[in-house]
């Protein structure tokens, strides 16, 4: 896979890059982040990377459609390619990602897992903390970003997203007060910059007491 290819992302256009409008403006996502359907008429799609079938969505399936690079994304962190003409887009609410199926277990190539390495931290070890829901190894992982570069720097809003997708909104609410004041700061920001949504949507339906500690820390 390449290294701009993560979990079926293409991971040159980051997160935030999916918005339309800047996150500084609370406004719908347009045409580029959206709730889609298979078109009337279609019972089944394959969602594929490079002729490879990576799942397969049904009709009535509710999937999240990046319009560029025309991605589908559905809620165990799965994502590949649907043509943009075989979708419709819907009115519907987000789903919440559980990212049940997201490669949480780095390999030794791996860029973030090298530079985390480097750092004398075992990238696969502090994930597992992070799943366990320790405080301190979120923190450590969130710092890695002052470290990140070049391929590390694309794949870590990607990991840092689906990691925190897998606390409730209490742990994460609660973990926020525990932050200093800089910290908060900059941890509420990259909950922004990281989403693969429109943030003010999803935070608001699944994560309302972590959206009142990002809203307390602009």
């Amino acid at each position: 896979m390449s290294d701009s290819v993560y979990n079926g992302l293409d991971t040159n256009l980051k997160p935030e890059q999916n918005i339309v409008a800047s996150t500084s403006n609370q406004t719908d996502t347009s045409s580029q982040v959206f709730m889609a359907v298979l078109k009337s008429g279609i019972d089944s799609m394959n969602a594929t990377i490079n002729d490879t079938t990576i799942f397969i969505v049904t009709k009535g399936q509710l999937f999240l459609y990046w319009n560029n690079p025309h991605t589908v994304l559905i809620p165990d962190g799965r994502s590949a390619y649907i043509p943009p003409e075989q979708i419709m887009r819907v009115d519907s609410p987000y789903f919440k990602f559980n990212f049940s199926k997201w490669d949480f277990v780095k390999q030794k190539d791996y860029k973030l897992y090298k530079v985390a390495k480097g750092e004398g931290i075992d990238l696969n070890s502090l994930i597992k903390r992070i799943q366990n829901k320790d405080d301190d190894a979120l923190l450590q992982f969130y710092n890695l970003q002052t470290i990140v570069d070049g391929a590390s720097a694309e794949e870590f809003p990607y990991d840092f997203w689906a990691l925190i997708n897998l606390w409730t909104d209490k742990e994460l609410s609660t973990f926020i007060t525990t932050l200093k004041t800089d910290e908060k700061k900059g941890f509420c920001s990259l909950l922004i910059e990281s989403s693969f949504t429109n943030p003010y949507e999803y935070y608001k339906l699944y994560y309302p007491l972590t959206w009142k500690q990002i809203e307390a820390a602009k």
